[in-house]
């Protein structure tokens, strides 16, 4: 059974906004180089030498992150490809029962047109010419595009707000939890630790609900966090950070 529990970290801390900054930027790092074909190995090695981060698992972390947005691409491609099949097939099904040879005609150059866009979609996948993501909003990246004055430089710190508000972790079942950032109870409080980072380990108080309060103490306690996952973003000048703990 897996529970996600939402707990928060309140104020701003400079620590946290740099290892957010220096993990997004590693992950559209990431992204660049597996789209143009690189593999783990070389990957990871770029990012300990270009970044600084020499943790294997904060590196691995990254990549899986630009895998997951690669794989959101083209699973919306897969989508699309299957669209472009159904509506040829459905148009097909349609030209048999008409007469009239203008209408067959318009019928037979709709099916080319769907059968020609399946099979260009097909190739992007094949090569991962796809379109590439923006990080940060696409939306925002658009209404920068055009703005103006002061409104342009409001959008452009929210944008890159966003190309720098997150993390990600998962723990190892060899580690009995998170050796990246591991969650903790001193009898009176949550903490999370943000652990093998160049600027050194640091610790910052968590604000858990109270209703999963037990059921975060009892994941704590069994050492249950082998597949503990964090996700935060900057939000009302404070760092939400969500924890996927999944129990058996």
């Amino acid at each position: 059974m897996q529970y996600t529990v939402r707990a928060f970290i309140e104020g701003r801390d400079a620590r946290l906004d740099e290892t957010c900054r220096t993990f997004c930027s590693m992950e559209r790092t990431a992204y660049s180089l597996l789209r143009e074909g690189a593999g783990a190995g070389s990957t990871k090695a770029t990012l300990r030498s270009r970044y600084g981060v020499w943790n294997a698992r904060w590196c691995q972390s990254a990549i899986n992150q630009a895998r997951a947005v690669m794989a959101s691409q083209e699973e919306g491609i897969g989508y699309r490809v299957e669209q472009c099949r159904e509506k040829a097939r459905n148009t097909k099904e349609k030209t048999e029962r008409l007469s009239s040879p203008l209408k067959v005609e318009v019928c037979r150059r709709k099916m080319e047109w769907y059968e020609s866009r399946a099979e260009e979609l097909r190739g992007q996948l094949l090569y991962r010419s796809y379109p590439r993501a923006v990080f940060g909003s696409a939306k925002l990246l658009n209404q920068l595009s055009i703005a103006e004055g002061q409104r342009r430089d409001e959008l452009r710190r929210e944008w890159r707000e966003r190309r720098a508000n997150h993390f990600f972790s998962v723990g190892q079942a060899n580690q009995r939890g998170n050796g990246s950032t591991r969650l903790s109870y001193d009898g009176s409080k949550f903490l999370l630790e943000v652990r093998n980072w160049p600027g050194g380990d640091f610790t910052l108080p968590l604000r858990v609900p109270g209703h999963w309060s037990g059921l975060v103490r009892d994941v704590i306690a069994k050492a249950e966090s082998v597949k503990l996952g964090g996700r935060g973003g900057l939000l009302d000048g404070g760092l939400a950070y969500s924890v996927r703990v999944v129990r058996s």
